[in-house]
């Protein structure tokens, strides 16, 4: 039997949580404790009064003169002295961890113990400016990107959570203990295929408001093949109607559905479970972590082809389409809502995604 360990995980958030970061931290830790370790959750949420005197002493002058920024008071250096007070203190009241897990990339502990160090996360802040930003780093996030840098090479372990991101890392620091270990499915309910055949003609689309031009595109493409004489029912998970600013008949807007309320999870699986299609073709990132929900529950996906998608799953997919044309999307989910062998879709779709399982990412991580 294998000697258990006493692990000090930090999170920026509440691991109890399955609000937080796309229910991760919640399953990493959760995991780790099923494997018989003692787990000391720390939580790096932001101070709130610092994170306030930020906003009004420098936040403010940044959304005025820096509009195309993201940058925040979690980037700020006050931020990173203020969070290495929170990591020291831990070390403090957990003397004898023998191993600490970041579920980050921007904070380490390497200052305050010689402990094995281990870093999780999706992406770099390097990295999001140059896939996702539309401006070069200013100053101000380059002192950012150099203090995240720093933590990263002195890492005894860095795991990826995507396969590019990874390769990407490896190429960019001299640190070479960087793996990707596979993915996981951020999901609590049990699947099954017995309900394929009963339903209906229902897409389902998750993603926040940074994901409207997907979302514009999956509703006119709704509206076209309603045209036809193909009636379609939308439901809309992370995006309220106000947000959308504009009416639509077909679609139910949920909003943001929190897992770890009761109430709303059981909305959030019943919406799954009746989903024909799962469909979100926001160009260069659509909703990876719902998609892999999705195809657990045997749902086909129609995405873009974005470049960890296809990494992970390839140029061909046999569980769905990839479609980067906004006019193809209408021929698209009639192609898939209406083809003969839809049922192999949503075997394929599941078969894709059954060993992304949390317990086995978990043995990967410790072995």
């Amino acid at each position: 039997m294998k000697k258990s360990k006493e692990i000090i995980v930090f999170t920026v958030g509440d691991s109890t949580k399955l609000s937080t970061w796309s229910n991760v931290p919640y399953f990493f830790t959760t995991a780790l404790e099923k494997k018989n370790n003692k787990v000391n959750r720390i939580n790096l949420q932001e101070t709130y009064f610092l994170k306030l005197l930020y906003f009004l002493f420098f936040g403010v002058f940044i959304k005025l003169f820096f509009p195309k920024s993201n940058y925040t008071y979690y980037r700020s250096l006050l931020n990173y002295i203020d969070t290495n007070r929170k990591i020291k203190k831990a070390y403090k009241s957990f003397p004898n961890s023998d191993l600490a897990i970041f579920l980050t990339f921007s904070f380490s502990s390497k200052k305050y113990s010689k402990k094995p160090l281990l870093l999780f996360g999706d992406w770099t802040y390097d990295h999001y400016f140059n896939y996702f930003s539309d401006h070069k780093p200013y100053r101000f996030e380059k002192e950012s990107i150099k203090r995240e840098n720093s933590c990263i090479e002195s890492a005894d372990m860095i795991v990826a959570l995507f396969p590019k991101i990874a390769n990407y890392m490896k190429q960019t620091y001299a640190n070479k203990n960087i793996y990707y270990l596979g993915n996981v499915i951020n999901s609590n309910s049990n699947a099954d295929s017995s309900g394929i055949s009963a339903r209906s003609n229902t897409i389902v689309f998750v993603g926040t408001i940074k994901y409207i031009e997907g979302l514009t595109e999956l509703i006119a493409a709704i509206a076209a093949v309603i045209k036809s004489g193909i009636p379609i029912k939308l439901d809309v998970i992370g995006i309220t109607e106000s947000e959308y600013a504009s009416k639509c008949d077909f679609a139910q807007f949920h909003g943001y559905l929190d897992k770890g309320d009761e109430t709303q999870c059981a909305i959030y699986y019943s919406i799954l479970r009746n989903a024909k299609l799962f469909v979100n073709t926001n160009k260069k990132w659509a909703s990876f972590s719902a998609s892999l929900e999705a195809m657990h529950h045997y749902i086909p996906v129609i995405v873009s082809p974005y470049s960890e998608f296809i990494e992970t799953f390839g140029e061909n997919i046999s569980f769905g389409i990839y479609c980067n044309d906004s006019k193809k999307l209408s021929e698209s989910i009639v192609e898939l809502i209406s083809h003969p062998n839809y049922f192999s879709f949503c075997i394929n779709a599941h078969e894709a995604v059954k060993n992304y399982t949390w317990d086995s990412y978990i043995d990967k991580i410790l072995k």
